[in-house]
């Protein structure tokens, strides 16, 4: 999807260690769009879409989200509740947000010298025009 993929260049363009940004449905685990200045190509390694894909829908994150339903005595719903993820990785910075009422995430890849409250910032800035290109 073409607007997406102009949104995360400019995600990743408006921030000093921008590498990728990407959004994937977390249903299909599809990519919807993808800039990553890394390889210059509108792709990314398959392993990181599921990866992101699992850090919110996954089969251990959805058994921890329905043990803390069951400890409050909250009758279960399939409600998710991870909504934001940050990894600190060696070389890189993580960001990864839930939009589109649950349908999707969005992921910005940093260097390590990226600065963390503008990371998020800037994720969290383009959201609402990511879920507008996704038709709300």
């Amino acid at each position: 999807m073409e607007a997406v993929r102009t949104i995360c260049r400019e995600i990743v363009e408006g921030l000093e260690g921008g590498l990728a940004c990407a959004v994937v449905d977390l249903r299909t685990t599809e990519l919807i769009g993808v800039h990553n200045k890394v390889t210059g190509k509108s792709t990314l390694h398959s392993s990181v879409v599921i990866g992101l894909a699992q850090m919110f829908r996954g089969p251990t994150v959805t058994q921890v989200e329905q043990l803390v339903r069951i400890q409050r005595g909250i009758p279960e719903n399939g409600e998710h509740y991870f909504e934001e993820v940050q990894i600190i990785s060696r070389n890189n910075l993580h960001f990864a947000s839930v939009l589109s009422k649950g349908r999707a995430a969005i992921m910005l890849i940093t260097a390590r010298t990226s600065s963390l409250d503008e990371g998020w910032r800037l994720v969290r800035e383009h959201i609402p025009r990511v879920e507008d290109a996704l038709g709300g």
